[in-house]
């Protein structure tokens, strides 16, 4: 099975030390999976699966700053929402170095389970592993400007 999510985050806390952002993102998943049963005497069967697609996602970030360059990160989604999966999550903790303005480096597990149907088979994928991930963030700052109500041309 493969996984990559892509998503954009809306900042909804900033402190000195720590951050939490607001997801909304997709994740695009591939499974190819083969089964062969040879019970000896009997005959032998054999099931194949396989399917790629994509389901929308809502998750939390959350980041707190231990030095200048150390780092501890928790994040969560929840996936599929009427998508092709019938559901799918996902929690991961790391820890993570900062190797730049932009760049970092990350190491921690991941959990992720996935609920679907593939030609009329249900398929429950349950991964709970250690990660290691390399990340590049930027971030796009957009301003508002308050303005007051414009009566008769005065503004």
């Amino acid at each position: 099975m493969s996984a990559i999510s892509t998503d954009a985050a809306w900042r909804a806390v900033d402190t000195e030390k720590a951050s939490l952002d607001l997801m909304v993102g997709t994740r695009f998943l591939s499974l190819d999976v083969g089964l062969t049963l040879q019970p000896g005497r009997a005959q032998s069967r054999s099931c194949d699966l396989d399917d790629n697609w994509a389901d929308p996602l809502l998750g939390l970030c959350g980041r707190y700053e231990v030095t200048d360059a150390w780092f501890l990160t928790a994040a969560a989604d929840l996936g599929g929402f009427g998508g092709s999966s019938d559901e799918s999550w996902q929690a991961a903790a790391t820890v993570g170095y900062q190797l730049g303005v932009h760049w970092s480096a990350q190491a921690g597990w991941r959990s992720m389970e996935v609920r679907k149907e593939i030609r009329g088979q249900f398929v429950e994928v349950d991964l709970n592993k250690p990660v290691l991930a390399t990340a590049c963030e930027f971030r796009l700052k957009l301003r508002v400007k308050k303005t007051w109500p414009c009566f008769s041309g005065l503004c």
